[in-house]
């Protein structure tokens, strides 16, 4: 899951990048809106990537003290086997975030702690007791 964060950040990174390099403009008012731009989507690809980061650490949390979870993943064996369940479900809740979660979405958590706390509860409501049963009970 960390490969998938860090491959997130650098392609926002390099979109970025490549917005910046490819505009040229003599003009202040150009320079300022590039600016402007490129702050706001790093604002966006880091409201993201801490989205993502919330999610996986809300999953985690939850399939450890959430009984029902707790009890589906005890099933599977040693404390070992466990920790590998508990991080394939909560990769697979992050995929299904960044698959979820819209650019628009993001825009509007920058600056906005409540509605990113909604989006994270969302993303984790929407996908967790799916993802357990897809990695415990696979068929």
């Amino acid at each position: 899951m960390k490969t998938k964060l860090a491959m997130l950040s650098f392609a926002l990174i390099g979109s970025f990048a490549f917005l910046t390099g490819c505009s040229s403009t003599s003009s202040n008012s150009g320079e300022e809106s590039v600016s402007s731009i490129l702050k706001q989507g790093i604002a966006v690809g880091k409201t993201g990537y801490h989205t993502l980061q919330a999610v996986n650490k809300q999953c985690q949390q939850q399939l450890k003290t959430n009984g029902k979870y707790k009890a589906k993943i005890a099933t599977v064996g040693n404390a070992y086997k466990q920790r590998k369940v508990r991080f394939s479900v909560c990769e697979c809740v992050v995929d299904n975030a960044m698959e979820s979660i819209s650019d628009e979405q993001l825009e509007k958590a920058v600056g906005n702690p409540n509605y990113k706390a909604q989006l994270i509860k969302q993303s984790l409501n929407n996908s967790l007791n799916a993802c357990v049963v897809k990695v415990v009970n696979p068929r």
